[in-house]
């Protein structure tokens, strides 16, 4: 019994099909014209399957490549125009919350309050600048009049003083002595309410951070470095030293030293 097979070569795909007869024998001879002499019908059939199969895996896997390229053209294409929209020529970007037609109207009330803001902004630089000149100007004076007060209550002082000497002279020494101690006595008060105050050095032991020793004088009656005497007494301007005081500082008598350097070697010929 003859069959006939119609097969495509596969390698020429401009040309038409091509048949082949061949007699279903014992042997099963092919005759073909494409580089298949030789083979069973078999084999054919599964190069022919295994081809088509290949094709089949090709078309889909460019297809789903095709797909993916288009999403990835189209959400790339969205995220365009959401991150930056495009605007033709005349047209106003859309702002939320305001309309097409009242945009100018925005626009122009967003001019008037940046100017009004920049108006503001020089006015505060230039009141600033004001307020350090005067400021300036008000501790520069303050510096330089910094003693007035203490000028205006000495005056009461001088006064005092001129009509003292004015007067004519009466009175006993102690009548007199009496008017200059309530004079001192005014003056020293005056010195305090501005927070001058004097210190006493007398019976002190010498601090040479607020004494001045003129002398030292050899006595019996107060200790090694004892203030005896003082001749002008300290004053402080708050806790601030105006001037020392001058002093005289108790020194050992002689004999006194004598004394003491011979009973040491006493002392220590009995130890």
């Amino acid at each position: 019994m003859a069959k006939k097979i119609v097969v495509q070569n596969e390698d020429d795909n401009d040309s038409e099909p091509r048949t082949g007869e061949f007699a279903a024998t014992g042997s099963e001879e092919v005759q073909r014209n494409d580089g298949t002499q030789g083979l069973s019908l078999a084999q054919r059939a599964r190069r022919a399957l295994h081809k088509s199969m290949e094709k089949e895996e090709k078309i889909s896997v460019d297809a789903a490549s095709a797909e993916l390229e288009q999403e990835d053209a189209e959400e790339s294409g969205v995220e365009e125009l959401e991150a930056s929209p495009e605007v033709e020529d005349g047209e106003a970007p859309e702002i939320e919350g305001v309309e097409d037609g009242d945009f100018e109207a925005a626009l122009a009330a967003s001019r008037e309050e940046s100017k009004e803001n920049y108006d503001k902004y020089v006015r505060a630089v230039a009141e600033f600048e004001n307020f350090k000149k005067r400021n300036a100007k008000e501790r520069s004076e303050m510096l330089r009049y910094a003693g007035e007060h203490l000028a205006r209550d000495l005056l009461e002082i001088v006064d005092d003083l001129a009509r003292a000497c004015s007067s004519e002279v009466g009175g006993t020494a102690e009548e007199i002595q009496a008017g200059v101690r309530l004079i001192n006595d005014r003056f020293i008060a005056l010195l305090k309410n501005h927070q001058i105050t004097g210190e006493e050095a007398v019976g002190e032991a010498f601090d040479p951070n607020k004494h001045e020793a003129l002398t030292t004088v050899p006595t019996a009656d107060y200790p090694e470095g004892v203030v005896m005497e003082q001749l002008k007494k300290a004053y402080f301007f708050k806790d601030k030293l105006l001037r020392p005081a001058q002093v005289v500082v108790s020194a050992p008598l002689p004999g006194a030293e004598a004394s003491q350097g011979e009973s040491v070697p006493e002392d220590s010929e009995e130890g």
